[in-house]
Formats: structure tokens, sequence, C-alpha cells
């Protein structure tokens, strides 16, 4: 049924047949008061969140979650849009023709690769980026970084702006606890995504572990909450990983490979003081020792080298990731070469999505050499020979030699 309604609408010329001038003698471009019948305007959501659809209701269309489903307890969800440059028009910050590029190439190639087989769930966070700036900040960044690993050019002012944008805006949107699931994966997501730019500078061998620890703790504290988190199985400690994709174990337990890790680790207990450095190297033997066991077994214990860093107090962790705290940098080495020499027997079929990591592990040890103190150099010979033979070392862990570390 359409309604009868009065129109003012702007008129060139004289006016037409049946129509009245408001004024006398009317002229061009004066308004004039027509009567048309027009069609009843639209009054149901266009843009609304899928529960809203799914329920028949007209949906509020407030971002991130509806104010009807936050009324009722609901999980509110909006469809995916399709454009990926759109949540840079919509964040309220500024960006540019370069930032469209550097998120172009976050969605197409530089997105963290896990999950594994995370491509769908990153391509559910790239969707809430137009409602945090944090985490478009984020991805920028890790995209800039990526790019100039990659031979894209030199992006490191960008990479190094936006990582400090992306800080700020998390440390600020963290005095608050997240009042939705969608906002509780973007903080989760942005910490994820700053670990791998981690990953990828030259001075991050220890900030990664900074961000490792804020992702731990988002999972003892927010993750928790949201039973429908894109990040429920991954953050639960490797339970994203299928025992399939686990590629069947070919190491030999007599390898020298794993016995001279063994012994240049044990040349680390006497250096060892504190609780968590002695905690630390502990699980480092343990990963030594599953790598004789099975792949699934050390995948675990890799993960478990990670999961600690949200353990220790703040007083202890400080403490370890202190730059002049040369036992902690010689225990990281360790395990990143372990991590890396290991791990890509454990998951060969997906360790080509790790970009950069052999590249980074060779300048983190090589600066590290250059730093410590003379009394611990020697510590640092087996990380160092091993970045010497890395091609061979991960194939099938064989007997090497001249590596042989005597206790």
């Amino acid at each position: 049924m359409e309604d009868s309604s009065t129109a003012l609408q702007i008129h060139d010329g004289e006016p037409e047949d049946g129509e009245k001038s408001t004024e006398n003698g009317g002229g061009a471009g004066q308004i004039r008061s027509t009567h048309k019948l027009t069609r009843r305007g639209h009054t149901k959501s266009r843009r609304g969140c899928l529960t809203c659809k799914r329920r028949r209701v007209k949906c509020p269309e407030d971002q991130p979650e509806c104010s009807s489903c936050v009324r009722l307890g609901l999980i509110c969800e909006y469809p995916l849009k399709n454009n990926p440059s759109a949540p840079l028009q919509s964040t309220g910050g500024q960006f540019n023709l370069k930032d469209l590029m550097l998120f172009h190439h976050f969605v197409l190639h530089a997105y963290p690769p896990l999950p594994l087989h995370g491509k769908a769930v990153w391509d559910d966070i790239t969707s809430y980026s137009h409602n945090y700036e944090f985490l478009v900040h984020s991805m920028l960044g890790l995209a800039a970084s990526h790019l100039c690993l990659s031979g894209g050019g030199d992006h490191e002012a960008e990479a190094l702006e936006h990582r400090v944008k992306s800080i700020k805006l998390l440390n600020q949107a963290l005095c608050k606890p997240p009042t939705s699931k969608t906002e509780s994966d973007a903080r989760f997501s942005t910490l994820m995504v700053l670990t791998f730019q981690s990953s990828y500078m030259p001075d991050g061998m220890l900030e990664v572990f900074h961000m490792i620890r804020g992702c731990m703790i988002l999972t003892k504290t927010t993750l928790p909450k949201y039973a429908m988190s894109l990040f429920t199985k991954f953050a639960s400690g490797g339970g994203d990983k299928k025992p399939h994709e686990v590629t069947e174990n070919n190491s030999q337990p007599t390898s020298l490979v794993l016995i001279n890790a063994s012994a240049s680790l044990k040349s680390l207990r006497d250096l060892c003081r504190t609780k968590f450095e002695k905690q630390y190297l502990g699980i480092l033997e343990n990963l030594v020792n599953m790598a004789s066991v099975s792949n699934m077994d050390t995948l675990l214990a890799i993960s478990s080298a990670y999961n600690v860093f949200g353990e220790p107090d703040q007083a202890d962790f400080n403490h370890f990731m202190d730059s002049q705290n040369h036992v902690a940098q010689l225990l990281v080495a360790h395990f990143f070469v372990l991590e890396y020499v290991i791990g890509r027997k454990v998951l060969a079929p997906f360790m080509s999505a790790f970009s950069f990591r052999e590249t980074m592990l060779r300048v983190w040890i090589k600066r590290l050499a250059t730093r410590l103190a003379p009394e611990h150099v020697s510590y640092l010979d087996w990380p160092l020979r091993m970045l010497e033979v890395m091609e061979l070392a991960y194939l099938d862990l064989p007997d090497i030699p001249n590596l042989r570390i005597s206790d």
C-alpha cells in the first residue's frame, strides 16, 4: 500500500501540468510543492547481524555487537565483508594508498602461519579490523616487515611506525575487559601478529617472548569466557594439530645432533641460578628427550617451551628478559635452534609457511655472540656450529662429525 505525501523538489523551468507554485509567478530554480504518490521507504535492516536475521527482527546494527544481542545475551555475528580493503576506510585512523598496499599484502601473503590451516581464521579476523585500529596497525606492521625480508623494498620505517601505534593502542584497550567475543579475538590476534613481526626483527629474539606472554595471559583470563572464540582450540596448547598432520618420526635416538644438544644444555646447568632459568632448562632437556620418542611428543614439548612464559610472576619474567641476562639468552638461543632443526622434521609439510625463520635465526645468534661476556662465549658453540650445517641437520638428524661436545 502506497502513501500520498508532499514532496519538495527543485525545478529548472516552468511547472508541469497539475503542479502548483508556492509563490506567485514562479520562475526557474524555485521550490515547488507537488503531490505525488511515493513508495514507502524500506524499514528492515539491510546490514544487520546474522542473529537478528535468524530471529526475523530488525537489527540496530551496532558494531561490533548490536544492542539487541547484547541485551539478550546472544552471540552477535555480522556477515563477512568481501572487500578486504574496506576495514581501512572505517577505523577512524588516517590511512593512505601505501597502507592499502600493505593491507593487501597481509591478506594474501603475510598473515601468521598459525593456527595451521588458519587462512579462514585470518579472513575472519581481517573482517573485524574495521572496528579495532590496534589490529589494523599490527597487520600493516607485519606486512611491512614481511616485505622488507622478501625483497619488496625498504619498509622499515612503516613497520616500526605501525608496530608502535598498535602496541600503544592495544595497551589502552587492555585497561578494560573486552565486551564481546569479537573484541577478545581482536586483542588476541593482534598479539599473535605482533609476535610474528618480532620474529622478523633483527633485535626481536627476546621481544618474541614478551608477546607470547601477552598471548598466554589472555589465554588464561579472557578467551575462556568466550567458548566460540576463533582461537579456542589453538590456545589450548596444540589442539589445532591433528596426528596425521605430524610427520612420521624418523629421528634416531643415538643421533649426534641430539647427543650434542643434550651435552650443550647440560653445560648450562651450573650457570642457571633462578627458579625460572632452571625450569626453562628442564623444558629444553625434555624437548631433546622427546625428539627420540615421537614427533607428537616433540611438538607438545615445543609448545611447552612457549607456553611456560605465561607462568612466572612479572619480576621473574623481567629478570629473565633483561638484556644483561646472558644465561637466559643462551637458553633462548638453544631453544630456537632446537625448534628449527627438529621442527622441520615434525611439521615438514608446513615449515615453508614460517618465512625467514632460518634467516633471522642466523642474525639473532651471531648478534648474541658479539654481546656475550668472554666467559660465556664458549657456551654458544653448539648453536653456532649448527648454523653451519643447518641444511643437513634437519633432514634425518644424521650423525654430523666434528660437533661432539665433551661432557
